[in-house]
């Protein structure tokens, strides 16, 4: 027997997905058009070994830290289980607690395209900050990079969190 409420979810959550690449650009997946505006750029940095990295928040979008932005060196918990698969790096991104993200944890797969130790990828993903009221509705495009040559260095782990909010009216 066909079970219509499985069927119905199942094509829910693929017309999520579709929606949500429909909006993207080629690339990093920047969300384009209904309202969507750049908010921040978020930039970590972690060495791989360390138990905490750098954090830092580009309000302006201007690609500096170091004016007028916050943020922090070794001060941002990282604790990511990373697994080998082919050409492929593999963990999960989990979001804070005091953000509703769609879904809470994404699983995240780096590629190895040239065989040169470094892994890149990117992911989007959506999420509500009710603390804010001026853009209580993100998304964000993170970009990584994992160099598994620079492990104990800096630059051994980063990522760009691109922030997108949809304002309120």
């Amino acid at each position: 027997m066909i079970n219509l409420r499985k069927i119905l979810a199942g094509l829910l959550a693929i017309g999520l997905v579709l929606i949500f690449t429909g909006t993207a650009k080629a690339g990093m997946g920047t969300p384009e058009g209904q309202g969507w505006t750049p908010w921040a750029d978020v930039y970590v940095t972690w060495d791989g070994v360390s138990e905490l990295g750098d954090w830092w928040v580009d309000l302006d979008l201007d690609g500096e830290v170091s004016d007028d932005n916050y943020g922090c060196d070794d001060c941002v918990g990282v604790d990511y289980d990373f697994s080998f698969k082919g050409k492929t790096m593999q963990f999960d991104e989990v979001y804070v607690d005091s953000v509703e993200a769609h879904p809470q944890t994404h699983h995240v797969v780096l590629t190895d395209i040239d065989g040169d130790g470094v892994y890149d990828g990117s992911i989007t993903a959506r999420y509500d900050y009710a603390a804010s009221l001026g853009c209580p509705v993100r998304m964000d495009v993170i970009e990584y990079t994992i160099d598994t040559n620079l492990e104990g260095q800096e630059g051994y782990f980063k990522y760009i969190e691109n922030e997108y909010c949809l304002p309120t009216e």
